[in-house]
């Protein structure tokens, strides 16, 4: 070997060591930017802002996931904010995501689910059987995931104050809207989620169910005769047929209410239970010319006793009870029971109830001292005393009557 060879050599090796170690430095650069803005607290949580407010990795997930995957599922989180961010502008920087394991049994819906328990927070649990080769089904699984759950929270459907009233149809049309909206942006479709050809004939059983059916049976367990989440894929398919009438988009269809919804399928034009909950939602969106249309539609198909029901309800927009701000604030303030305390509060538009782990709900007074909500079968009565102040509060439901006192402030 001449001087020049060796020196050849010596050259090659010296590139080769060199450019081995700029990659090796890339890789701690790339892991070093993963891991970038990560705070382990006292409590050994990891915890990292992302754009819509805090990721929380719990050490039960530290112990269970190497670094490498911790880190993808950091950079899976941050993509799914980016996208939601992306199609709500307006969502909230404010929500935490806290990512647990749990010992249930994940594997038919690909070792992740989550809750969306608040408006401010999500919670994800990963299957602790979590194993290398089921790392890219678990990262696909997350995302839809994380893309369903905070589609809960821009529509409020939570389960701490959520705005929407009772029942299955309610949740299934929740949950379609999630769907949908979780398959669209990933690209990641459901199996376990399809619908059959007869899934209109799963409207119907709905639209017939009682306001307090078993959700476990309707919507997350299996049915009696073996149907498995008849709610979801129910609410699946009816906002598919939403978005097939044209015109909409799921984004659209997130700021719309349940029956509303429903209409558009042209599923229930002859039902007139479900065309006066479509005159419900119009009338607490603000659309009253809308909402006396689908009150009258339904009207036309109704027996007698939802007739008179549904007419009441006409009777509301059209001649509404108006009180006075003396009125309105001899009824407003907090009110107290056994069971639970509820709040009356005002604005210049009206009066409103507020019950535990719910929004505010419209108080539509029949008189001075009778109030109706649209969200629910429900009504609340005033009861005077002799010097006109609020003695008791009657809530009346279905289930009964509860009473209820004013808290009188502390002097």
């Amino acid at each position: 070997m001449t001087v020049i060879e060796g020196f050849k050599l010596a050259i090659e090796k010296w590139c080769s060591i060199a450019l081995l170690c700029i990659a090796i430095m890339a890789n701690g650069c790339a892991a070093a930017t993963a891991a970038q803005g990560l705070v382990k607290d006292e409590n050994g949580t990891l915890t990292m802002a992302i754009d819509i407010g805090t990721v929380r990795i719990n050490p039960d997930v530290q112990r269970l996931l190497s670094e490498q995957y911790t880190s993808m599922l950091i950079d899976t989180v941050t993509e799914v904010a980016s996208l939601v961010r992306e199609h709500f502008p307006q969502f909230t920087d404010q929500l935490t995501i806290t990512i647990r394991t749990t010992q249930q049994d994940l594997d038919h819906v690909g070792g992740v689910i989550g809750i969306a328990q608040s408006p401010e927070s999500v919670d994800i649990d990963i299957a602790a059987s979590f194993s290398e080769e089921l790392a890219a089904p678990i990262q696909q699984s997350l995302k839809v995931t994380l893309l369903h759950e905070l589609h809960h929270i821009e529509r409020g459907w939570t389960i701490e104050n959520n705005r929407f009233g009772p029942g299955i149809m309610i949740a299934a049309v929740n949950e379609g809207l999630a769907i949908v909206f979780a398959e669209q942006v990933s690209g990641i479709k459901q199996p376990h989620l399809s619908y059959p050809d007869s899934v209109d004939k799963w409207v119907e059983e709905i639209l017939a169910l009682p306001v307090n059916a078993p959700y476990e049976t309707w919507m997350m367990g299996t049915h009696p005769d073996g149907r498995q989440y008849i709610g979801y894929r129910t609410g699946k398919f009816i906002v598919e047929q939403a978005l097939r009438s044209g015109g909409e988009t799921i984004e659209s269809l997130t700021e719309k209410g349940n029956y509303e919804i429903l209409f558009q399928t042209g599923l229930i034009d002859t039902n007139p239970l479900a065309l006066s909950k479509v005159g419900d939602d119009f009338a607490t969106s603000n659309q009253p010319g809308k909402a006396i249309q689908a009150y009258t539609k339904a009207v036309s198909y109704a027996e007698p006793a939802l007739q008179t029901k549904i007419e009441q309800r006409i009777d509301l927009l059209t001649h509404p009870v108006t009180l006075s701000d003396t009125e309105m604030n001899e009824l407003a303030g907090q009110y107290h029971s056994d069971r639970m305390d509820i709040k009356v509060s005002r604005d210049k538009s009206g009066l409103y109830v507020q019950l535990p782990g719910k929004p505010k709900f419209t108080l539509y007074p029949t008189d001075k001292t009778h109030f109706v909500i649209l969200e629910a079968d429900v009504s609340f009565e005033f009861v005077m005393d002799e010097h006109d102040a609020v003695a008791t509060l009657l809530f009346n439901t279905p289930g009964g009557t509860h009473r209820f006192t004013p808290i009188v402030p502390a002097m």
